[in-house]
């Protein structure tokens, strides 16, 4: 390891990149934490979910399922119809699809259960709120300000190349598992790579 060693986030891009989002959002007042999140995604009051606010998504506590193994649902889509999807518009707009129609496993603020699904959600709505992609408003209104020069999102290739240049590569810690797990994520927006 080196001082300009660069590491994935992974699940730290929850609090870093969509928390620190959202909590712009509320300061500037576009939003409130106690809006209910349909207000900003119409498609999330589908299935009893109109109660449901930004603030019991931030706490795990909106009762939607913690994970569904949307990857492996594309690996066979793909295989059946010789499409590719992962990593893809198409494939994360049919991901997102789901997770905004996807009903509840339990009441609103009953339970809090850590899960990727709430800040599926919460990515979408900062994008609906700040009419930019996600990876776009953390640049220029978080790291860039913050003077993170070497933290960004990379987006799943979905030509099969790596997700970083080589000169990032080499400076990436534990690849390749890093650079060369395509699937492991359901959509692009929730890896965030930094140095410290």
């Amino acid at each position: 390891m080196r001082r300009d060693t660069i590491f994935d986030l992974a699940s730290l891009t929850k609090p870093i990149a969509t928390t620190t989002a959202i909590m712009l959002l509320v300061e500037e007042g576009s939003i409130s934490l106690d809006d209910p999140v349909a207000k900003s995604l119409p498609a999330f009051a589908d299935r009893g979910k109109e109660n449901v606010t930004i603030r019991h998504l931030l706490c795990h506590a909106a009762g939607l399922k913690p994970w569904r193994g949307f990857h492996e649902l594309l690996i066979e889509k793909e295989r059946k119809t010789g499409e590719r999807l992962i990593g893809t518009k198409e494939g994360r707009d049919w991901i997102l699809d789901r997770v905004l129609r996807s009903a509840l496993v339990h009441e609103p603020g009953a339970a809090a259960v850590y899960g990727d699904l709430d800040f599926i959600v919460l990515g979408a709505l900062v994008e609906a709120v700040s009419k930019q992609p996600l990876d776009e408003f953390c640049e220029s209104r978080i790291f860039t300000r913050l003077a993170l020069h070497d933290t960004r999102f990379f987006p799943i290739p979905t030509d099969g190349s790596p997700a970083a240049p080589e000169v990032v590569r080499r400076r990436v810690a534990a690849l390749p598992a890093t650079d060369y797990d395509r699937f492991e994520n359901n959509i692009s927006w929730e890896r965030v790579y930094v140095t410290f």
